[in-house]
């Protein structure tokens, strides 16, 4: 389940995004419209969201946008990246590694943090 919420998530992001880019940015919303005609895996979605998030962030002047940035920084895009892929694929192909309960209540507190984090940028886009 949590991987496929991530993906849920991208897909919310990339949508948000792209709406947003319609708005405010229209050069990069026709190229990253057009980029992702072409793209179907998960992991390749986030990454060309990741692009285009990278190509504008430094030209977004509103502070609030600002204030998320240290939120998202390089290796935390990996991590989500990551998390996403793992889970999704330990999901649909569970194999017969034990977790202990400590674990399990990790990754619970961690998805949750990045989905606060990931509808704050949703939320961003859809109301800037």
């Amino acid at each position: 389940m949590l991987g496929l919420s991530s993906e849920k998530i991208i897909d919310e992001q990339i949508d948000a995004l792209l709406r947003y880019l319609s708005r405010n940015f229209t050069s990069e919303f026709s190229q990253m419209q057009n980029e992702l005609s072409s793209v179907r895996l998960a992991s390749a979605k986030f990454n060309c969201y990741k692009k285009y998030f990278d190509m504008i962030k430094s030209n977004i002047a509103d502070q609030e946008f600002k204030d998320m940035l240290p939120l998202v920084d390089r290796v935390s895009f990996q991590v989500y990246a990551n998390f996403t892929r793992i889970t999704r694929n330990g999901l649909a192909h569970p194999s017969d590694t034990k977790m202990e309960r400590i674990e399990v209540l990790m990754i619970f507190i961690s998805f949750i943090k990045y989905c606060q984090i990931q509808y704050g940028f949703i939320d961003y886009y859809m109301n800037h």
